[in-house]
């Protein structure tokens, strides 16, 4: 997603009227043009999937995890590229499904699946991956019913207790972790190999160390464990009773430079170091699985917004303030001491040119009605006034999906582009949120049931 197409697709969304200076509110609560949108770099978009491809070779089910970009034509891109689609939710599985994911494509994750979740993902031979030994006892008793007819893998999710990254609360291989089944001593991993044995219907294992902040090495040592598990299982069953492997995702993404570190490929060179007997062909797996979101999607998108209004506050300090905000950027806004969720900001004029010159001491403020709501504190940048419009980089993976009702502001369009010799293409990916959107979100028109008053 080079920086140098974001003046071509400025510009040309500016002159359509997809992005500008609102001039009209309608009754449903849009206005026109919004303020504010995501732009979606298609091609890089589709080079992300094929980068992974070609680095990890043949055997391997590439599933998006959804919840980083559900925009339902990028969950499209992603299927006609060969991608499967990783959910942690029924809602996830029904979305990937309307999108015309293949069934044996979708992976449902989700730690809290009821019983009619887990027979429709069985009905619909989804691949499900069981997340505690509570869930193992309901998933084997569901697929008793069904045996003779689903397709489905089902897999459990192992905790090798592997330790942190540096970012805790991304980190899902701690001894406390809300995920998996740990393996906290050897008694633990015992019982859990003899549970597996007697549990024929689960045939794959899957691990997720963490999402950002990981180094690939305690990615890969955290695959490592959990294949020896899967190897001492199958010797303690006499047979390759676990032949797939979910190594889950969790590939960090860059976001203090254009560049995409790590890549899929170090990350493949890493784990044939560690653990090359997980690959297909290698060991005794014939399926690996891997779930990327941020790999896939973080380089791909960007946000811009217009400037509304501008001051000067205290210590020396200019705030412009913009319609992106912690409802958007939820991450960026309430960890602001960590690095890896700061996006780089750029500032251009009216006309989408970037400027350069006035540089100064700035904070850049959202529109929600709390003082946390700052995606930029104390960057020296270009002076952003009433008109511009930010760019922040870096924003197609874990923005519009985690979009905040606080403030009951509307959720942003989102724009797929191309860029082919200085001119940009754009199409509309999904349209602005309308205020009917909102009020059915609270409750519409329904009343409240005439419910009696104390003393009536």
């Amino acid at each position: 997603m080079p920086l140098s197409d974001v003046p071509f697709v400025l510009k040309e969304a500016l002159e359509k009227n997809l992005i500008g200076t609102p001039a009209v509110l309608h009754e449903n609560g849009t206005t026109s043009p919004p303020p504010m949108a995501l732009f979606i770099d298609v091609d890089t978009y589709e080079e992300n999937f094929a980068n992974c491809k070609k680095a990890f070779g043949d055997g391997f089910l590439h599933a998006m995890a959804i919840k980083a970009n559900p925009v339902s034509s990028c969950i499209k891109m992603a299927i006609e590229a060969g991608i499967g689609i990783e959910c942690a939710s029924i809602g996830e599985v029904m979305h990937a499904l309307r999108c015309g994911c293949p069934e044996q494509h979708i992976v449902f994750d989700s730690p809290v699946k009821t019983r009619p979740e887990i027979d429709f993902a069985l009905a619909h031979n989804v691949h499900l991956n069981i997340d505690n030994l509570q869930e193992m006892d309901v998933v084997a008793e569901a697929y008793e019913k069904v045996k003779d007819t689903t397709k489905a893998v089902i897999g459990v999710r192992v905790n090798p207790v592997v330790g942190s990254g540096s970012m805790a609360i991304f980190s899902t291989c701690t001894s406390t972790s809300k995920f998996g089944v740990p393996m906290l001593d050897d008694a633990t991993r015992e019982a859990f190999v003899n549970k597996i044995v007697a549990t024929p219907c689960v045939t794959c294992v899957h691990v997720h160390v963490g999402s950002m902040g990981c180094k690939l090495e305690l990615m890969g040592e955290g695959v490592k464990q959990t294949v020896k598990l899967a190897v001492d299982i199958n010797e303690r069953a006499g047979f390759n009773q676990i032949n797939v492997l979910d190594i889950g995702g969790g590939l960090p993404a860059s976001v203090d430079s254009e560049e995409a570190s790590p890549t899929f490929e170090e990350y493949v060179s890493t784990l044939k170091e560690l653990v090359p007997e997980m690959f297909p062909g290698k060991g005794p797996f014939k399926r690996v699985v891997t779930e990327f979101g941020q790999g896939f999607n973080c380089k791909s998108g960007w946000i811009a917004s217009r400037v509304e209004y501008d001051k000067e506050v205290g210590e020396g300090t200019h705030l412009p303030l913009i319609h992106a905000g912690a409802d958007v950027l939820m991450r960026t806004c309430y960890l602001s001491a960590m690095p890896k969720h700061q996006k780089r900001l750029y500032i251009y004029n009216p006309a989408g040119d970037m400027k350069e010159d006035d540089v100064c001491l700035q904070d850049i403020g959202g529109p929600l009605c709390f003082s946390g709501d700052v995606v930029a504190k104390q960057r020296q940048l270009p002076r952003a006034v009433r008109g511009d419009y930010v760019v922040l980089r870096d924003c197609g993976a874990n923005s519009i999906s985690v979009f905040s009702r606080h403030c009951s502001r509307l959720a942003p369009p989102v724009y797929g582009y191309v860029v082919v010799d200085g001119k940009a293409e754009l199409t509309v990916f999904k349209e602005s949120e309308r205020l009917e959107d909102i009020l059915h979100f609270f409750g519409g028109e329904t009343n409240w049931g005439g419910l009696p008053r104390h003393g009536q």
